[in-house]
């Protein structure tokens, strides 16, 4: 759990066959009697927060939340308006309320929309179409088609071709699921199985029904604010994400564990988090001589919709490229200022000279440029003196 900055303030240890969506009750305790604050908006991903866990723990506690929609879910709404739609159209016309019904073709035009469904009365949907992932999974599926079929195509030529190597209609069968199964291609073509005979073509409005919504998020929310900010709270996500990633495969490599003991587990997996806390402050002191970003607002001038992908600000393209920082120094990666820092040698050094104090003089030895400027970002003094009673 983090902060909306993406700073970490809890973690918990599950049993491994713990469901995600079991794991939300124990979080939602935690906030009240915790942090005992007095208004929270839970962000929760898809995966967890779903209806049940909204319906059963979270609205009976009061709190606010945002989630994601899944596309079962998004197309359901869609099917229900559009049924809808065709109803109305064979009795009356209605005036046209805000907000708006659900037009997907509307996404053509602008890449957000907020809709109103007959599925959630109380609740608020934003509809989003990202082109870039729209674009990405029209490639990725027609080349999975391309490829389903290449395989297909071998297996009717096993059973119509000379010599007709395949006869059997349950050993075809099991060669198509095996081809299905691998790929998940099943509901884009239908197919004819029988003794002897294979034959197979393309679904295509299975194809055009999926094609209507690449690229395309919802959000629910049970938030009054804009839609804008709806998305860009859900869009923080990303924060807990990279927290995650950090501690277990980046930096910290929480894995592998040399734990037996349930205590330990959670010892260190508790440690892995203080960890990464004191990483998240020190990326945030040393950012002048990263190549992290530096301006936030100018990174969020960059991006011309909520929806698009974050681009970097002009600052911190500039760095990339130059490799170079605002003040002429040269621009690092947290690993290798860390590396860099591990080089230090401390030295303590005691007087000889007799006197009712003793005097100690610590000395960072052998230090470079590099050195001298993360502990000049983090506050740090290189060398000091020290006296104590003798």
């Amino acid at each position: 759990m983090t902060d909306s900055e993406g700073r970490p303030v809890s973690v918990e240890v599950f049993q491994g066959n713990t469901k995600d969506t079991e794991t939300l009750g124990t979080q939602i305790t935690k906030i009240q009697d915790t942090f005992g604050l007095k208004r929270v908006i839970l962000v929760r991903d898809r995966g967890i927060l779903q209806q049940k866990q909204i319906t059963e723990e979270v609205l009976p506690v009061g709190l606010d939340w945002i989630t994601g929609m899944q596309k079962k879910e998004i197309r359901a709404v869609i099917d229900h308006e559009e049924n809808k739609k065709k109803e109305e159209l064979q009795g009356e016309i209605r005036e046209i309320v805000e907000p708006q019904e659900v037009q997907l073709s509307l996404l053509d035009e602008q890449n957000l929309l907020e809709v109103h469904s007959d599925l959630y009365p109380d609740e608020r949907l934003v509809l989003c179409r990202n082109p870039l992932q729209a674009a990405k999974s029209q490639r990725t599926r027609d080349a999975l088609l391309v490829k389903v079929e290449a395989k297909l195509d071998r297996i009717v030529q096993s059973v119509h071709g000379k010599p007709r190597r395949l006869k059997d209609k349950g050993k075809i069968g099991v060669r198509v699921g095996k081809v299905f199964q691998k790929y998940k291609m099943r509901k884009f073509f239908t197919w004819e199985i029988e003794e002897g005979h294979f034959s197979y073509t393309r679904n295509t409005e299975a194809i055009q029904r999926a094609e209507r919504l690449d690229g395309v998020y919802a959000i629910r929310s049970s938030v009054k604010q804009q839609a804008e900010e709806l998305v860009a709270d859900y869009k923080r996500l990303s924060s807990v994400e990279w927290a995650f990633r950090t501690m277990k495969s980046m930096s910290l490599q929480v894995r592998p564990i040399h734990h037996r003991k349930q205590e330990r587990v959670v010892a260190h997996i508790f440690l892995c988090m203080l960890a990464y806390y004191v990483e998240y402050h020190l990326r945030k002191k040393l950012a002048p001589m990263l190549f992290s970003e530096e301006d936030p607002e100018g990174k969020r001038a960059e991006r011309k919709s909520i929806v698009e992908p974050a681009r970097p600000s002009a600052k911190a393209t500039k760095k990339a490229r130059t490799k170079r920082t605002a003040d002429g120094g040269k621009a690092m990666s947290y690993q290798a200022v860390m590396e860099e820092l591990s080089g230090l040698c401390r030295l303590t050094g005691i007087s000889k000279i007799k006197t009712d104090k003793i005097h100690k003089t610590i000395l960072m030895e052998g230090h470079t440029s590099t050195q001298r400027r993360a502990f000049k970002l983090l506050g740090i003094r290189l060398s000091s003196s020290t006296s104590s009673a003798n």
